[in-house]
């Protein structure tokens, strides 16, 4: 390729001292470079790309310093291996140069999300959807950008799925903030900037459905199964959701007025049986759970957005989480039996309220970690995101490959250097970006870009030029619309049974073939005992009370047996793995934490991976540390002394070293 398909105009120079991974240019007259911009190295036959990382202003003369990025061969940058050298020319790159070695996806395949910010062409960045299947993390200060840049990208998943239904996208809308989505853009400015990027207004309400708890009650199911027992309790009180479990004994789900009757009737402690009593029947009057309630089929629609409006859920907080959790579970355990056959595309605005950094596993968070861990190979993505990257749970963010990070507070900023692998003073441009001004990080991409997000072509539900009323109004017409879809669904799944039924009815018998003549067999002397026959399998449906029977001792447990039997189903969980863990286990029992790359010489990362997720150890500031204080204090309902913490990881050497 000739040099004039690569560089446009000359900046400046090499000079000084300059090695494999960075030099100092001069910049010359009338030209101006800023902080992030691409350029080309041109000398020795070779071409390389590099990156402005720091200016210096002196008198009047401007130096610049910048990092190597690779040397680029036949549009691939590899590794530099040779020092480049004071005389060097330095050029500003073409857009069409930079979109080969960088962005590496077409305008035909990619999602359309803005333009590269630190170059004077316009240079269009098209984000991979492949890049989806490992997750997407974005992260920004109030005011960033981060609602906004989450819709430009569900817009253009909606035109790459309207035609090829490849994906189903499920948007927890917590703030009220997508609902826009159904209208075009009407804010002058935004509509004028649109033009820049060859784009007019457009709304998507053909694509979009609507549940919301006024309009359109996403209904949950009210048959209880023991993991959906753990969401309705928070930490402090997952014991009770535990003596629920035990109550249920070997059924695998009960009606929520069964479980209340269960619990009535029960001889536990006064103040336990009120405690549970008191949660579940406002469980059952709050309205949040119902016979008509909604199942995968209904919300995961190729082709289609559901918007789940959370604004007035039920029991606020607790009843948000309780839904956030059940649906991504519903659709995780769907997905993974085959039920669903697209990707589904999983949005989770305020990420860290439900997988917070701090704090203890609760179900809410363990089940967003499984599908960042498990969800990719199955078809479940997420879309993740949050104010802060130091809020969010660390076993989130090391499972997501893409990360968008906008306008961010300094504290934030070492972080970001962690996640990116840039250099610090890089980085720190975020702190004075405008919203929508951001770095990208893919994995299709060679390198982190600077990347300005395009205008929405649809709406904001509030702002410049909204007309809200009307806005409302035309939502609360979908929602309703909706609703009459998800009926005729139900309605049409009726009709399919009954004609099934009436097949089989009407269908002739069967003729049996003859049986095959046998040799008489000797009569068998009859058994010492009855033969007992296997009862026939019960279906999970609404469970009708049998006469009260005595229930088996509900004495509660002291706390020595609490934790003793805690920690032998650590123990047992541990041995789950053979002997691959052992080592490192055994020195977690010994050391507060170690360093993960000191982790990574006794076992791989897909092992730490899977401890993580089955919560045998957890990560914290890079550091690995065995969870048995938390797995105790769930078990024993109260917070862990140190003394009881030495005791225990005595106790668990000692089984784990029994045969």
């Amino acid at each position: 390729m000739e040099l004039k398909d690569i560089v446009r105009d000359k900046v400046g120079s090499i000079f000084g001292r300059a090695g494999v991974l960075e030099f100092s240019m001069q910049v010359e007259k009338n030209k101006t470079v800023q902080k992030g911009q691409f350029l080309v190295v041109v000398g020795d036959n070779r071409v390389l790309l590099a990156r402005v990382v720091d200016l210096e202003t002196r008198m009047t003369e401007t130096l610049a310093r910048c990092e190597i990025l690779g040397e680029v061969k036949n549009d691939q940058l590899v590794q530099n291996t040779r020092p480049v050298r004071a005389g060097y020319e330095v050029y500003n790159p073409t857009g069409d140069f930079l979109s080969r070695v960088i962005t590496r996806t077409s305008k035909e395949e990619g999602l359309f999300i803005g333009k590269i910010l630190t170059h004077p062409d316009f240079v269009p960045v098209y984000y991979n959807p492949k890049d989806l299947r490992v997750h997407v993390l974005v992260s920004a200060t109030t005011g960033g950008g981060k609602s906004y840049t989450l819709s430009v990208f569900i817009e253009e998943l909606i035109k790459k799925s309207t035609d090829q239904k490849k994906f189903s996208i499920i948007i927890f809308d917590v703030h009220d903030e997508y609902s826009g989505l159904i209208a075009e853009n009407r804010n002058p400015k935004q509509v004028k900037a649109l033009k820049d990027f060859n784009l007019e207004p457009r709304g998507f309400k053909d694509n979009i459905l609507i549940f919301d708890w006024e309009n359109n009650p996403p209904h949950l199911s009210p048959y209880m199964t023991p993991d959906r027992l753990m969401f309705i309790f928070s930490m402090k009180e997952l014991r009770l959701a535990f003596q629920l479990k035990q109550l249920m004994g070997d059924r695998t789900e009960m009606h929520i007025d069964d479980l209340f009757r269960l619990v009535s009737i029960s001889d536990m402690h006064f103040q336990t049986r009120q405690a549970l009593l008191s949660r579940i029947g406002s469980l059952r009057e709050s309205g949040f759970l119902s016979e008509d309630y909604i199942v995968p089929d209904q919300f995961c629609v190729p082709g289609k957005v559901t918007i789940f409006r959370l604004v007035g859920t039920p029991l606020g907080d607790l009843g948000i989480r309780f839904f956030v959790a059940d649906i991504v579970r519903q659709v995780f355990e769907a997905k993974k039996r085959g039920e669903i056959k697209q990707n589904v595309v999983l949005v989770v605005d305020e990420a860290h309220l439900f997988a917070p950094a701090k704090g203890r596993n609760d179900p809410v968070r363990e089940i967003l970690i499984r599908v960042a861990r498990e969800g990719r190979k199955m078809g479940v993505w997420l879309i993740l995101a949050t104010q802060s990257p130091r809020d969010l749970s660390d076993e989130i963010i090391i499972n997501c490959s893409t990360i968008i990070a906008l306008k961010m507070q300094r504290r934030d900023i070492s972080r970001l250097t962690q996640l990116f692998g840039i250099p610090k003073s890089l980085a720190e441009v975020l702190t004075q970006t405008q919203p929508g001004e951001c770095f990208v990080r893919a994995p299709s991409f060679t390198i982190p870009l600077m990347v300005k997000i395009r205008p929405r072509q649809s709406s904001e539900l509030k702002g410049e030029g909204v007309d809200v009323k009307a806005l409302e109004k035309e939502i609360k017409e979908i929602a309703i619309k909706t609703r009459k879809l998800i009926r005729d669904i139900k309605k049409h799944i009726k009709i399919t049974e009954a004609k099934k039924e009436e097949i089989k009815k009407t269908a002739p018998p069967i003729q049996k073939p003859a049986p095959t003549p046998q040799l008489p067999q000797p009569t068998p002397s009859p058994p010492s005992q009855p033969i007992e026959t296997q009862p026939p399998r019960r279906e999970a449906k609404h469970i009708t009370m049998p006469p009260r029977r005595p229930l088996p001792p509900t004495q509660k447990p002291t706390s020595e047996e609490l934790f003793d039997y805690a920690l032998s189903a650590i123990a047992g969980q541990i041995k789950g793995y053979g002997d691959d863990i052992k080592d490192l286990v055994f020195l977690l029992l010994t050391n507060d934490s170690i360093p993960l790359e000191d982790a990574l010489q006794y076992v791989s990362e897909e092992i730490i991976q899977s401890l993580i997720a089955d919560r045998i150890i957890r990560i914290e500031d890079s550091q690995i540390r065995l969870n048995l204080d938390r797995r105790l204090e769930e078990y024993l309902g109260k917070k862990v002394s140190n003394l009881q913490l030495l005791v225990a990881k005595r106790k668990l050497k000692f089984l784990l070293e029994a045969q």
